[in-house]
C-alpha cells in the first residue's frame, strides 16, 4: 500500500490518517488507527427482573446477574479498569476467576486489552469469543450493555442465532 493511501479495517471504516505518519514515527506512538477500535453508533439495553416475574410473563431467563463492582483507577492510565474491577466483581459473586467459561472485556485499544488479559491471567480462548471492539466496533454509550449481552448470548448456544 502506498504511503498516504487510505486504509480500511475489516469493518470498512477509513483510517487514512494512519498512513500520514512516517513509518519510523509509528514505533514511538502508543495508539494508532491500526491498534484502536473504531467508534461506532450503537445502543443497548439490559432488562433486569425477578425470576418469578419473568416466569409469570413467560419470558426466557437468559442469565443471572450475580454481582457488580465499582472501583477507581488512575485516570492517567487509560483502559486498565477491567483488570481491577473483574476480580472485585468475581470475589463478590462467589466462584474463582478461573472457573468462568468466558469473558467480555472492552478492547478500545489493543495494548490496554493485552494488559488486562495478562494482569488477569486469562486464557485468550475465553475472551471476546466472537470478537470485541477491535472487530465489531466501540459504541461509546452502550459498551457495557452490549458486552453483557454478548456474554449472555455466547454462554448459551441456543441463543447463538441472536448474535
Amino acid at each position: 500500500m502506498a504511503h498516504g493511501a487510505p486504509w480500511r479495517m475489516a469493518h470498512g471504516a477509513p483510517h487514512s490518517y494512519f498512513w500520514k505518519h512516517d513509518s519510523r514515527m509509528l514505533m514511538f506512538m502508543s495508539y494508532t488507527a491500526g491498534n484502536s477500535s473504531q467508534v461506532s453508533d450503537g445502543a443497548g439495553a439490559v432488562l433486569l427482573m425477578k425470576r418469578s416475574v419473568a416466569m409469570q410473563k413467560g419470558l426466557p431467563i437468559l442469565g443471572v446477574f450475580r454481582s457488580f463492582a465499582a472501583v477507581g483507577v488512575d485516570p492517567a492510565i487509560i483502559g486498565v479498569g477491567p483488570a481491577v474491577v473483574i476480580p472485585a466483581a468475581v470475589k463478590s459473586a462467589g466462584p474463582e476467576l478461573g472457573d468462568r467459561d468466558l469473558f467480555e472485556i472492552n478492547e478500545a485499544f489493543a495494548s490496554q486489552f493485552v494488559y488486562c488479559r495478562k494482569k488477569l491471567e486469562l486464557d485468550p480462548e475465553k475472551i471476546n469469543v466472537n470478537g470485541g471492539a477491535m472487530a465489531i466496533g466501540h459504541p461509546l454509550g452502550a459498551i457495557g450493555t452490549t458486552s453483557y449481552a454478548y456474554a449472555i448470548l455466547n454462554v448459551n448456544p441456543y441463543y447463538q442465532h441472536l448474535l
